[in-house]
């Protein structure tokens, strides 16, 4: 499989363009476990540490000229890039609908990943915008009707070590706060993060506080020399260039105070308390919106940031432990650190096992058998009660002619119960019954899964009884292998194949 990203970062802007293409990445490289995998990065002259990172992940860097247009940009790639891609990612503000439109015929699928909402695309197959409360009609006017839009913060596309440390609730310590980490983006822009630690110095001073303090930048920040003259007579200041454990740093850290970037989704992942500060305009929607929710407090633009505003902010918190645990446990709602998971099974990229049902799925299989959208086209459609539901599982379990199989979808971060996969004896074999839940239909689980049948259930005859009207499912038995003997009657008769494609 080919996989390629376009797009541009360098020491300035479109950090977070890397990171979270890289997440993706990465992702897919633990999922798909495929010999013949192959990633690519196509950027404008990337930094020498982000080319670092690529090579050191096993992924191939392809340097682009100077963006003149999207056509010519397009062109240029097309030029380097020999193969059919398989997926083609584009996370770029200058590259939309010119740019996709010609670059289609050279991907077999294509993922656009934006945060704007406020430009026409080409026909790309999927639109990821990871802002908190977007919504898919936010792009109605921008995409084709073709294209899944895939939208909301529980698509924020994080690297694995966040959800791995997250919490599913927020303890905070008794003396609040004691560990503060600071992260304003990592080039220090206008020396942001030089005024924020004068200031905390000043409120720390004036109300005999005692925390603790992390700074987070980048070896080559602006003006780092001078804040290292700053802060060496302060032992409880630590800076931590081009740290590569911000997942660990956050997770022992009591308080926040950070830009609105990529890093919004972290602290949220992780249900740090924050203060946000925004260094653009294109993150201030964010801020406002997470404000208003209550997963942090907005102090504002950097440019207005004052010892006045920050104390009396900075000390609302610390006088109100109430507060502060309620927002902790708002950011914990706003994403889980499980988007590149969801982008993954959205893909189709997420591998399929089938495991035994047990009296633990009971409850699973019947929230799936109440989906009236999965009942429509059951042999009985009516709805069936919980009671009803449970002496059937019951049964079910302690049958040996049925054989009910729970389908598993498993990426690099989460394994889960996507659908119910039985097989009952009938006639020479055995019959086949299949649903997935409505959030994981088409992304190709129930083909997967009936490849993944035991190897002596296929020694003798499958059946699958369809109804006519129900064209999803006789096409998906067409395409695992079945042939049609009559009207709504499937048998598969291609075994080999079938167990080849385990």
């Amino acid at each position: 499989m080919k996989v390629l990203f376009r797009l541009d970062a360098n020491q300035q802007i479109g950090a977070g363009h890397f990171e979270r293409c890289f997440s993706i990445a990465k992702g897919i490289l633990s999922t798909e476990q495929e010999t013949h995998l192959t990633i690519t990065f196509a950027c404008i002259s990337l930094p020498s540490k982000y080319q670092q990172r690529l090579a050191n992940a096993g992924f191939h860097y392809i340097n682009l000229p100077a963006l003149i247009n999207q056509s010519i940009d397009a062109e240029n790639l097309i030029s380097q890039v020999s193969h059919q891609i398989d997926i083609l990612f584009v996370d770029h503000y200058k590259l939309a609908k010119e740019w996709e439109t010609i670059m289609r015929p050279k991907c077999k699928r294509m993922v656009a990943i934006d945060d704007l909402a406020n430009r026409e695309h080409g026909e790309v197959d999927f639109l990821l915008d990871q802002t908190f409360n977007r919504l898919e009609d936010d792009y109605k006017e921008y995409v084709s009707a073709k294209t899944t839009v895939l939208s909301g913060s529980h698509y924020a596309l994080l690297r694995d070590e966040f959800y791995s440390k997250r919490k599913t609730q927020a303890v905070l310590p008794g003396n609040f706060p004691q560990q503060i980490v600071l992260a304003l983006g990592a080039m220090n822009n206008e020396g942001c993060t030089n005024l924020l630690v004068k200031l905390l110095l000043q409120v720390r001073k004036l109300h005999s506080l005692s925390f603790s303090l992390t700074i987070l930048l980048s070896s080559q920040a602006y003006q780092l020399d001078e804040l290292k003259r700053d802060i060496a007579q302060y032992p409880f200041i630590n800076l931590l260039e081009d740290c590569d454990n911000v997942g660990l740093i956050y997770s022992t850290s009591d308080l926040a105070i950070g830009a609105c970037g990529t890093s919004t989704w972290e602290r949220c992942t992780l249900g740090i308390p924050s203060l946000a500060i925004t260094l653009a305009e294109n993150q201030i929607e964010i801020a406002e919106q997470l404000d208003r929710y209550g997963a942090h407090k907005y102090l504002g633009d950097i440019k207005n940031i004052d010892l006045f505003k920050l104390e009396r902010t900075f000390m609302s918190f610390v006088e109100n432990k109430h507060l502060v645990d309620e927002m902790a446990n708002r950011a914990l709602q706003v994403c889980d650190g499980l988007g590149v998971a969801r982008l993954l099974r959205k893909l189709g990229l997420a591998k399929v096992h089938l495991k035994k049902a047990t009296e633990q799925d009971i409850r699973t299989l019947y929230k799936w058998q109440s989906n009236p959208e999965i009942r429509k086209f059951s042999r009985n459609p009516k709805p069936v009660s919980w009671l009803e539901h449970l002496n059937w599982m019951k049964k079910a379990l302690c049958d040996p002619s049925r054989h009910l199989f729970i389908i598993k979808s498993n990426t690099h971060l989460n394994s889960l119960p996507v659908g119910m996969l039985r097989l009952d004896e009938f006639l020479d074999g055995h019959e086949i019954s299949i649903l997935v839940d409505t959030e994981f239909q088409n992304q190709g689980i129930a083909l997967k899964a009936i490849s993944n049948i035991p190897d002596h259930f296929l020694l003798e005859n499958i059946y699958a009884s369809v109804s006519t009207v129900n064209k999803a499912s006789q096409k998906l038995f067409s395409n695992a292998g079945f042939k049609k003997v009559e009207d709504e009657l499937f048998v598969l008769t291609n075994k080999k194949e079938l167990i080849h494609e385990e």
